[in-house]
């Protein structure tokens, strides 16, 4: 029989663990996108300076999305 104290505690454990998950899935993509953003800065050739300068304006907006 289950009382009303081991449905809490159940439940207190799914949504930590929803947390957990949703906190890895955006380090990952966070991940991805700083991976991506590093193979396109290597692939540009380095007479295009303006290459490193888009990248990094370009993650100002994930940075400030992550801190909402």
């Amino acid at each position: 029989m289950l009382t009303n104290a081991d449905l809490e505690s159940s439940h207190q454990k799914i949504v930590i663990d929803s947390m957990k998950t949703y906190h890895q899935s955006q380090q990952e993509k966070y991940k991805r996108e700083r991976g991506q953003a590093q193979e396109v800065r290597t692939e540009t050739p380095p007479s295009y300076g303006g290459g490193s300068i888009r990248i990094s304006g370009d993650k100002k907006p994930d940075s400030n999305e992550e801190n909402f």
